[in-house]
């Protein structure tokens, strides 16, 4: 299945220094309870809901205001939000009028793509095999991150209180009757910020040089 030109546009953001988000007042609201709050978890839901394209998922996972983020790029090229669900609703062949009926069109063609590409019988499976925990230098280069790329959506006060930091592998299966196994290893960069557990960065450990490099060397 062909990837829509708007989802490309979106998803490149993400991949050279996270993703994207939408607007607060249809934001997905969930118990305590129900989100993870420990490094492992929270780097392997955050994997589930990047490959399924989970927008509010990723919402919640996010250590910055990643719908804020997501709702400025994608207006950036329109003057109103109507504009731009009327590109949207013309591109997905959907009648998409909220940031909420966005959210699903997009997990809706993440599951389609899916069956198209693995089978209908498709089992995506995420488990974290690795934590590494940054020593000083290192959590003080994420904070630097966070507010050099996020400053517009992050809480500086939040940031500089980040004491703890873990980058946990993910492995990333994918398998179906089409083609029996497709395996990734996502490096999910995990922070603790006001005493939850929230994802600061992510890459795939084959693209760490291409797409980021090191913290400490960048900043």
């Amino acid at each position: 299945m062909k990837r829509k030109v708007w989802l490309a546009i979106l998803l490149s953001l993400v991949m050279l220094v996270s993703m994207l988000s939408l607007t607060a007042c249809d934001k997905k609201e969930k118990d305590d309870e129900s989100v993870p709050n420990n490094p492992e978890e929270v780097a392997e839901a955050f994997a589930q809901a990047w490959e399924m394209e989970d927008y509010e998922s990723l919402i919640d996972l996010y250590a910055y205001d990643f719908e804020a983020e997501l709702k400025d790029d994608a207006l950036d090229e329109f003057d109103s939000e109507e504009e731009f669900f009327e590109e949207l609703s013309e591109e997905c062949d959907e009648d998409i009028s909220s940031w909420k009926k966005a959210y699903k069109v997009f997990l809706d063609q993440a599951k389609e793509y899916m069956k198209e590409e693995y089978g209908d019988d498709y089992e995506l499976t995420v488990e974290a095999t690795d934590t590494e925990e940054m020593d000083e230098e290192e959590v003080g280069a994420v904070i630097n991150y966070l507010l050099e790329n996020y400053d517009e959506y992050i809480d500086e006060d939040d940031v500089e209180d980040i004491e703890e930091a873990v980058d946990v592998t993910v492995k990333v299966s994918i398998s179906g009757h089409v083609y029996e196994s497709v395996i990734n290893d996502l490096t999910v960069t995990v922070v603790k910020i006001d005493g939850k557990w929230k994802v600061a960065n992510c890459y795939y450990s084959d693209d760490y040089d291409d797409y980021y490099g090191h913290y400490g060397d960048e900043y």
